[in-house]
């Protein structure tokens, strides 16, 4: 864990170092990677972390708004010997392993403010907010057992309105494509990944 977090901190540190000017009308297609999911039900395992597709557009010089739409899949698997509900009674081992896929789609907003920071060319760093929705479904599978017994979640999984805060910072690799890392609470954690500047 403290490896992880030596890695983000001097990830953004040395990102700090430069800046990158927006322009009116810009428009960028984001693709993203989350690091400590955000999304997934209560103790389920994370199978494919949060992977996120945004659109921005500069609206006002420092501001940005858009849309995301993003997924994740995650499972939890509940075994235990079980007696079965007919004559001659017996017990065997059941296994089941219930399958999750979280569908995210919603609308962020950012404010950029490495102008104002004077740093050299190269770099945007932003703040922000996203507010969606996540869809929550769910799929059963026996591993074990030779009669189903019908078991169900407790709690049951729920979609659920999504908020979330975040900083960033975006690194220019070319006049077309940037590097970005996103730290907050969102879909995840951390969120890294490639933004693209549309013509």
């Amino acid at each position: 864990m403290r490896k992880f977090l030596v890695i983000v901190v001097v990830f953004f540190v040395g990102l700090s170092l430069m800046a990158q000017e927006l322009s009116d009308g810009d428009k960028f297609l984001n693709v993203g990677v989350g690091i400590g999911n955000l999304v997934r039900p209560s103790g389920f395992k994370t199978n494919i972390p949060p992977i996120v597709f945004q659109y921005e557009q500069v609206v006002k010089e420092e501001f940005t708004v858009g849309g995301y739409f993003g997924f994740a899949k995650a499972s939890f698997i509940d075994e235990g010997t079980f007696t079965l509900p007919y004559s001659p009674y017996s017990t065997e081992l059941h296994e089941y392993k219930w399958k999750s896929t979280q569908i995210m789609i919603g609308l962020k907003g950012t404010y950029h403010f490495g102008s104002y920071l004077n740093l050299p060319e190269g770099m945007d760093a932003y703040g922000g907010v996203m507010l969606g929705y996540t869809v929550v479904t769910e799929k059963l599978e026996q591993l074990q057992g030779s009669v189903s017994l019908n078991p169900y979640l407790d709690p049951a999984l729920k979609n659920r309105v999504l908020f979330g805060v975040l900083v960033g910072v975006r690194y220019s690799l070319s006049d077309s494509m940037a590097a970005f890392g996103e730290l907050g609470y969102s879909t995840s954690i951390l969120q890294l990944g490639l933004s693209y500047n549309l013509p």
